[in-house]
């Protein structure tokens, strides 16, 4: 056995000691020079390095005014040592467009409903529900009263049984004239 000497199980173990990052993200930030510069300044300051007044005379303020970028930076340092929640953070914008988007699914909801009602009604053969009255003034338009796929599927129907539309309406074999022929008769006599 040669080399290192193994450990015994009773010693405890040596922990690995990591690389201490140091203030490289201070370098590497995108800051302003002059505020870093400041900064770096209040820091000293507040470490001991330098008096209020040094500092200001090195920023090129007078002693209020650093009296409050001091007071203003470890301002700062507290905000940003707050508790921060976890996750996303909520963003109007983003609750917005959240509700926009519930908004539309639920218009789609509304008028798929709809649409299923007005379809159930038709299959019932239920007419539409009561409409308003029109208000005084203004025209209503003329609607037909079924709708045209009803009368389609009317007219499909009656081919089907063998009945032409014609017959039903007073047109057959059963001696009667309809609305039409009585009209043609009455108007040659």
């Amino acid at each position: 056995m040669t080399g290192t000497p193994s450990p015994s199980p009773t010693e405890p173990k040596r922990r690995e000691r990591r690389k201490r990052v140091g203030f490289a993200k201070l370098r590497l930030d995108g800051s302003e020079t002059e505020a870093r510069r400041s900064a770096a300044l209040v820091l000293e300051v507040l470490a001991g390095a330098r008096t209020p007044l040094e500092a200001a005379k090195a920023m090129g303020v007078s002693p209020p005014r650093y009296y409050l970028l001091e007071e203003r930076g470890i301002l700062g340092l507290v905000e940003a040592l707050k508790p921060r929640a976890r996750g996303p953070g909520r963003r109007p914008e983003r609750e917005l467009e959240k509700l926009r988007r519930e908004v539309k699914r639920l218009e789609r909801e509304c008028a798929r409903g709809q649409s299923l009602l007005r379809q159930a009604q038709r299959a019932m053969g239920l007419s539409s529900p009561e409409e308003k009255p029109p208000e005084p003034g203004k025209r209503k338009p003329k609607r037909s009263r079924l709708a045209r796929a009803l009368r389609a599927a009317e007219a499909l129907r009656e081919e089907k049984d063998g009945i032409h539309l014609g017959a039903e309406r007073g047109g057959g074999d059963d001696g009667k004239t309809g609305e039409a022929e009585g009209r043609k008769e009455a108007s040659s006599n």
